[in-house]
């Protein structure tokens, strides 16, 4: 399967754009926790979108349809991505320290 991607401003999106463009009702978006959040409609699109436009106002969704699920929708911003290496930091010394022994 080809892959198609587009890039717009996050505070310019808007669930249909997204959901037309991956031809899907439903999809996953990028928290800086290393989780996801599942968007089925306009309403939670919208919840996700106005939190994560709190701490990243200048963000970018990359768009790519024909990517795994958990890569269809990313957010493109400096702060977003210093923030999730910092938690992934976090979260791996946590478990090295608690079960691994480290």
């Amino acid at each position: 399967m080809s892959k198609l991607e587009k890039t717009i401003k996050l505070s310019e999106a808007t669930y249909e754009d997204v959901a037309n463009f991956l031809n899907k009702e439903a999809f996953h978006a990028q928290n800086p926790t290393d989780s996801l959040r599942k968007c089925e409609h306009a309403e939670s699109f919208n919840n996700w979108k106005n939190e994560t436009m709190l701490n990243y106002p200048d963000a970018t969704l990359i768009i790519t349809s024909g990517a795994d699920w958990f890569n269809e929708v990313r957010v493109s911003d400096p702060v977003f991505k210093e923030d999730k290496e910092t938690f992934n930091q976090a979260k791996s010394t946590f478990l090295q320290t608690n079960f691994y022994g480290g």
